[in-house]
């Protein structure tokens, strides 16, 4: 996002098994960059979450990305 300039704010929603691998992930609201977005995804489904014993359902994480 640095290289290219952008910045944004992105609410996700994130379910995860009890080993706080993430199953799931839903854009709840988009930067207005359809790039920093699909990146955005990518990079969350990989997140690890603190482990619980049913897993977690609709955790929502917001991001900023703020040029500095």
């Amino acid at each position: 996002a640095r290289n290219r300039g952008v910045e944004g704010r992105i609410t996700v929603s994130v379910d995860s098994d009890a080993s706080g691998n993430v199953t799931n992930v839903q854009l709840i609201s988009g930067s207005g960059n359809g790039r920093l977005d699909d990146h955005h995804l990518r990079m969350a489904r990989n997140w690890k979450l603190k482990p619980s014993s049913n897993g977690r359902t609709g955790v929502t994480i917001v991001t900023r990305y703020q040029l500095q």
